[in-house]
């Protein structure tokens, strides 16, 4: 019996002799190094989505293909700039309503102020009409009753937005008619409101109904013309139309009848603006012309009683 027991114990110990234990530290680094490789296999996979742009990655919401860009859509240039109604080279005064001269502008950054423009080609603001500072502190809103002589009056408002872009918005307002039963104009100002840039005009002036003026016994016809411009054009009485930039009364004519009877003359009176350099270089400008015409003395000196007035302005656009 005991040897039995010695027999089985001596096989137990060869057994054991044999035996080589398993290293479990280099197991654990082979596992380790077998996860690094499959992590950079799915690295490098997914670099190479991102590169052609095949995302759809669960955390951008992206669809695949999308780089995140604009789709082909064009860029929009959101300056401040103008933006007159279609087919309109000014902005049209509302006495009614007020005119609002940021309806004109498109674009910018907000806030916005505006000023009324001073300058060579300036135009005139009519008389009863300015900035409403205190239904529009930004000074954008134009309000007023005009008065003053018939005709129709021009002007620039500059509109600055935040970052100091600023758009010349031109406005025009549209007075009574120059024409009356007894003095006509052509052509009218309404016709010559778009004009090109340094361009010659010449207004017929048909006077009727001129009182004649009683001195001793002899009966003279009493008409005065007077023309006003504004710069950078010139203003002289009588002049013969030769230098450019000048404004000028020529070619006038008097039908002399019987005196002192009534509709005792009718005159022709012509005043022409020569040509003449843009009034305001290679920007929209207004010319202006003022006319007066006094036509009555009755024994009034030198000339009183009837007079006419027309304001005329000319938007030259380049």
């Amino acid at each position: 019996m005991e040897s039995r027991w010695i027999l089985l114990i001596a096989m137990l110990s060869a057994a054991c002799a044999d035996f080589e234990p398993v290293d479990s530290t280099a197991e654990l680094n082979g596992r380790e190094q077998m996860g690094r490789g499959i992590a950079e296999v799915g690295e490098h996979r997914l670099r190479d989505h991102d590169r052609f742009g095949n995302r759809g990655d669960a955390d951008d919401g992206g669809d695949p293909g999308d780089d995140g860009g604009d789709d082909g859509g064009a860029s929009t240039d959101d300056s401040l700039r103008l933006a007159l109604p279609p087919g309109s080279a000014f902005l049209a005064g509302d006495e009614q309503l007020g005119t609002d001269v940021l309806s004109a502008v498109s674009g910018g950054v907000a806030p916005f102020q505006c000023a009324i423009y001073r300058g060579n080609g300036a135009g005139t603001v009519p008389l009863g009409v300015g900035q409403d500072w205190n239904a529009d502190p930004t000074g954008c809103t134009i309000s007023g009753a005009m008065f003053g002589a018939p005709g129709n009056y021009g002007f620039f408002v500059e509109v600055y937005d935040a970052t100091g872009v600023k758009v010349d918005v031109p406005v025009m307002y549209e007075g009574p008619p120059c024409d009356t039963a007894e003095v006509t104009m052509a052509p009218a100002p309404a016709d010559l409101v778009i004009g090109q840039p340094g361009a010659a005009h010449t207004f017929r002036i048909d006077v009727t109904d001129i009182d004649s003026v009683a001195d001793g016994e002899v009966c003279d016809t009493c008409l005065t013309t007077s023309v006003l411009t504004r710069a950078p054009l010139e203003t002289a009485p009588r002049l013969d139309c030769n230098a450019p930039g000048d404004v000028c009364t020529d070619g006038e004519t008097v039908v002399q009848n019987s005196c002192p009877s009534e509709n005792a003359a009718t005159a022709t009176r012509f005043v022409a603006v020569d040509a003449h350099d843009p009034v305001r270089g290679d920007k929209p400008g207004w010319m202006t012309v003022d006319i007066t015409i006094n036509y009555s003395g009755a024994q009034l000196a030198p000339c009183g009683g009837k007079r006419w007035a027309c304001h005329v302005e000319v938007l030259e656009v380049p």
